[in-house]
């Protein structure tokens, strides 16, 4: 992964995989990959989830340790949830002018933590 939006693309997509597959199966998708068999659907299947889980686990797990809940709340609203600036402003009592400025400060925070950034780019 290169850069933030690319990052929360795959976030989605991961998220909408992981969804999808506990609807529509009763396996149990909390084990380890397990080796498949050359294709072998439900193994690849069970192994796209268990990636898909882990990826959007690893991204959650960067919002949380970032430096203040307000960043962490800015992220997740409006990566994750799709809110506007004004929505989160509103949400945590402050201007729209404020969420742009601790917008960009919460991005770069991100950066540096999360584990899909290229270093490269961000430097």
């Amino acid at each position: 992964m290169k850069t933030i939006d690319e990052v929360f693309e795959k976030y989605d997509k991961c998220n909408r995989t992981k969804v999808k597959n506990q609807l529509l199966s009763g396996i149990d998708y909390s084990q380890e990959k397990v080796v498949s068999s050359s294709g072998n659907v439900s193994e690849d299947k069970l192994n796209n989830h268990i990636d898909s889980t882990k990826y959007c686990e690893k991204v959650d797990a960067a919002i949380k340790l970032l430096d203040t809940e307000e960043y962490s709340i800015i992220i997740q609203m409006i990566y994750i949830e799709h809110k506007t600036n004004l929505d989160v402003a509103n949400f945590i009592g402050v201007s729209e002018k404020t969420v742009r400025r601790h917008k960009k400060d919460a991005i770069k925070n991100f950066l540096e933590i999360c584990p899909y950034i290229d270093r490269k780019l961000t430097a």
